[in-house]
């Protein structure tokens, strides 16, 4: 049963569950492994989730709250920001993370960042998509001496993956957003987003594998790209997209290289150090008033916001399943993506087709699934 403060709020988070869980989309079916296009070769996986955040019901959503104590790590069961985050619904494939990085002025991080369950919130996308619509809200905020922050991660390692998120950040100069693949700090793939970051009117991202620094502390050559977000295929000028524009993220960890991938577009194809190790996937969204970042002015906050989150991985070996294989495309229309519970591995369906790209589609969800 969802957690909530009382009997009643509880039923009632129960029964919008079962009202989303019945009146909810298809789900496409009968696939023992899945290829991704758009990416170098016919990369096979055997495992997909998606996780859609968009059509959660009113009464799990709610407004960020921002921690007023920075030794807050140390009491770790606050209560999260909706009943939501105390489902299993949640909490079988994801943590919300709490955690505090110190300030370290000889590494230019001038205020400590709290991350906490506090900044992660289910809220209103208030853009021009279909009213009443959610999303996945990450928060930081700048207060004097520290930075409330959000992360979450996985539950489960990947090997090798194609992660795609529906995404946008929104804010002052002065915070970072990004995802990222991370087995330790020699075994790492990501995207990270500055809110202080453009070049001659273009908004830019980074695309890293990791180390990107060698023992001295040089720059190593190739391990980390500076790209502009491209918009309907172009990478020119006005022509390409601010990060606070909703944007499809893909990023596709290979056993020779990772691949990034957005708008569509393959924008970055490195070789260099792709992980070796299985991974979590992690998101957040932070600030620490450093030179990298930009330090924003106290009280102000800086949100990133995500419709969905899409994975197709193994968790051991590359070795497709027998059976049905189906293909996951890049579909950058985002509306394609059907919100259900389809099985114990996603809430949400897959925009699979067969291996002849013919659609399957089966009617049956089993309610007591988001309880």
């Amino acid at each position: 049963m969802l957690f909530a403060p009382s009997q009643k709020s509880a039923i009632s988070s129960a029964a919008s569950l079962l009202i989303l869980a019945q009146t909810i989309s298809p789900v496409a079916a009968g696939c023992n492994s899945y290829v991704t296009t758009g990416s170098t070769g016919n990369q096979t996986y055997n495992n997909y989730a998606l996780y859609d955040f968009r059509h959660l019901p009113d009464d799990v959503s709610g407004t960020p709250v921002y921690a007023q104590d920075e030794n807050f790590p140390n009491g770790q069961f606050a209560l999260a920001t909706s009943p939501f985050f105390n489902s299993t619904t949640w909490t079988n494939y994801w943590s919300s993370i709490a955690d505090l990085k110190k300030a370290d002025p000889n590494l230019s991080q001038y205020v400590d960042t709290v991350f906490t369950p506090l900044n992660v919130a289910i809220a209103k996308d208030n853009s021009t998509t279909p009213d009443g619509e959610t999303v996945l809200s990450l928060t930081t905020t700048r207060l004097e001496g520290y930075s409330p922050s959000a992360q979450i991660q996985s539950n489960q390692k990947f090997m090798h993956a194609s992660v795609r998120m529906s995404a946008r950040m929104l804010g002052p100069p002065g915070a970072c957003g990004s995802f990222f693949l991370y087995g330790d700090d020699n075994n790492e793939s990501d995207i990270e987003l500055l809110t202080n970051d453009t070049q001659n009117g273009a908004s830019m991202f980074h695309a890293t594998n990791h180390p990107s620094q060698d023992s001295k502390g040089n720059t190593i050559p190739g391990a980390s790209t500076i790209a502009p977000i491209p918009l309907n295929g172009t990478q020119n000028g006005t022509q390409t997209a601010p990060w606070s524009e909703w944007t499809n993220w893909r990023m596709d960890w290979l056993s020779d290289r990772t691949q990034w991938i957005v708008n569509g577009d393959l924008v970055v194809d490195k070789t260099w150090s792709p992980p070796k190790i299985p991974s979590y996937l992690s998101v957040n969204m932070w600030s620490n008033g450093g030179s990298w970042t930009g330090n924003m002015t106290v009280g102000q906050t800086a949100t990133l916001q995500i419709r969905w989150i899409e994975i197709v991985y193994n968790t051991t070996s590359d070795n497709p399943s027998s059976g049905t294989v189906c293909v996951v495309g890049d579909n950058n229309d985002a509306a394609n993506i059907n919100a259900i519970d389809a099985n114990p591995v996603s809430w949400a369906s897959p925009r699979l087709s067969s291996s002849k790209l013919s659609w399957i589609a089966i009617i049956g969800v089993s309610a007591w699934m988001f309880l």
